[in-house]
Order: structure tokens, then C-alpha cells, then sequence
């Protein structure tokens, strides 16, 4: 992950949590570290592999910001409220900034096109990339 490769800075990395691969190829693409959990819940051993890559930043001397970037979807909604309830019960991730992405527009239509970040960063910029944190 590159962001084991930054200089400790004390700034807040985002770290994008996704459902898929390809999602997280195209952030990776945009500069933006992310992770994906190849499904719409993460799991009681990625929650760990969270909870450790937050005490590596902390002995670095930096903090993350969890992004959940899960599709625009039911699942992806239920996944993002089970990822809440997820980092809240840890004791190490409860104090990490988190946020929650979301197509409004997918959401509100119930349109299949662009409910995947992958999707939705298809034509994005690096910069516009940026404004997502």
C-alpha cells in the first residue's frame, strides 16, 4: 500500500475502503490509497488488518481517515452501516475520522449506471480525485 511508503508528515492520509478490485485499482490510479474488501461487509479479519495498519500510522507519526466507498446501492448501504457499526465497536479505529461517499443521484433514481466507484471516477481527474477527501 503507498501509504506505507509516505514520509511521516503528522497530515491525515484517506484511505478508501471499497467493495472491489477494480474500484480500488482506479483510486490507486487517482493517487488516493485504498483497500477493497471484494464484497459489500468487511470481515472480522479486515477489520484487524485495519486496526494494524492504524497502529503503524500512529508509530509513523501520522493518522488516516477512513473513506467508505461502497457502491450506490442496498448493499452497498447496508455494507456502509455494518462498516460503522464495524469501527465503532474497535477500540483502535473508534477515533479515526470516518466518512461515508455516496452517488446521491444513483441512490435517488435507482439507476444501474454509475453506482460503482469505478464507475463514478471513470472520467474523474486526479484534482477532482482530491475534492473527494
Amino acid at each position: 500500500m503507498r501509504a506505507n511508503q509516505q514520509e511521516a508528515t503528522g497530515e491525515i492520509r484517506p484511505l478508501f475502503v471499497v467493495e472491489g478490485l477494480f474500484d480500488a485499482l482506479r483510486l490507486e490510479t487517482l493517487q488516493q490509497d485504498a483497500v477493497a474488501v471484494l464484497g459489500s461487509r468487511l470481515t472480522g479479519g479486515q477489520v484487524h488488518l485495519l486496526e494494524r495498519h492504524s497502529m503503524q500510522e500512529q508509530q509513523r507519526g501520522r493518522t488516516f481517515e477512513l473513506y467508505c466507498f461502497l457502491d450506490s446501492d442496498r448493499a452497498g448501504i447496508n455494507g456502509a452501516y455494518e462498516l460503522i457499526k464495524s469501527v465503532w465497536r474497535s477500540d483502535i479505529l473508534r477515533y479515526a475520522p470516518l466518512r461515508i461517499v455516496l452517488n446521491r443521484e444513483a441512490l435517488q433514481n435507482d439507476c444501474a449506471a454509475q453506482k460503482d466507484p469505478d464507475q463514478i471516477l471513470t472520467s474523474t481527474t486526479q484534482d477532482e480525485a482530491y475534492a473527494l477527501e
